[in-house]
């Protein structure tokens, strides 16, 4: 009797990971592409190194600055998805960061051919 109540559990458990993890996981990886991109998209880019700054870690955050530019974001947007992409955990926490020494400034306004808030707009448009 032991046994078909460890299989019902084991069988209880894989359901439930079908049911809740599944589409938590999806929605996760929903949000934070559609956050990366319009990071990548709102960061004003003259030589492209603050787009390519955009970093997605999934357990703690990324720590180096990216040597280089990506001045499309397309290098950036596809790195950062492939790492959203193969996190499998839906409670982890998805980092996006960037380690460019200039991006507060870009977030304050400071370049002339976009406004403020990079970060601020892209999170008010993400879905509740």
């Amino acid at each position: 009797m032991t046994t078909n109540i460890r299989e019902f559990a084991r069988a209880l458990d894989r359901a439930a990971r079908r049911m809740v993890d599944a589409p938590l996981l999806r929605a996760k990886q929903d949000i934070a592409r559609t956050a990366l991109s319009g990071f990548i998209e709102r960061t004003p880019s003259v030589t492209g190194h603050a787009r390519a700054n955009w970093q997605v870690t999934v357990g703690s955050p990324a720590t180096g600055v990216v040597a280089g530019a990506d001045p499309s974001g397309g290098v950036t947007m596809a790195n950062g998805v492939a790492a959203i992409m193969a996190d499998s955990g839906p409670f982890a926490t998805v980092w996006i960061v960037n380690n460019a020494p200039y991006i507060q400034a870009l977030e304050q306004g400071s370049a002339t051919q976009a406004p403020a808030s990079i970060v601020a707009v892209t999170l008010a448009e993400l879905p509740r």
